[in-house]
């Protein structure tokens, strides 16, 4: 079973698309992403909250919406936690990212998302955060992002997570 979320973006809709361990990714793209010799970005969720009343909450960028939001409980992704990264399509044949977490990774997530229900939770890249959505069911090892992305953007995206194109 797959969650999709849609979330109002200033430029328009971002849809992410959260599949279960059971659900498939869909179709791919093959976007000839070239070798990356730049360090792999960082991956992390956490929990956002209203301001810094809670202890432990720190402030990250929110480019699209051009504002900072505080955050606690983040939940960093090592390189290694991520089985595959790669440019795929979402329902409607827009350009999208897909991540796949080891299995490992996606019982952390599963785990990480469940504590999360009923809370608002984001997607942080590189210390910005990329998307907030409500998380309404627990998630586990693929996580997919789409809305108002170029191929460029998404092979962009690909590039800076995938080992596979070290």
């Amino acid at each position: 079973m797959a969650v999709l979320l849609l979330v109002v973006l200033g430029f328009g809709w971002l849809v992410i698309l959260l599949f279960s361990a059971s659900s498939g990714p869909g179709s791919t793209v093959d976007p000839q992403i070239p070798e990356n010799s730049q360090p792999l970005s960082s991956l992390s969720f956490a929990r956002v909250v209203d301001s810094a009343v809670e202890e432990g909450a720190s402030q990250l960028p929110y480019p699209a919406k051009e504002r900072v939001e505080w955050v606690i409980d983040r939940w960093q992704l090592e390189p290694s936690d991520i089985e595959e990264a790669r440019a795929t399509v979402d329902q409607i044949g827009s350009p999208a990212f897909l991540v796949t977490l080891t299995e490992a990774a996606g019982d952390q997530m599963r785990e990480y998302s469940h504590r999360m229900i009923g809370q608002r939770m984001a997607m942080i890249i590189d210390d910005q955060i990329v998307v907030l959505v409500l998380v309404n069911e627990a998630v586990s090892d693929k996580i997919q992002i789409s809305g108002d992305f170029s191929k460029a953007e998404i092979s962009g995206l690909v590039r800076s997570f995938d080992r596979t194109h070290r």
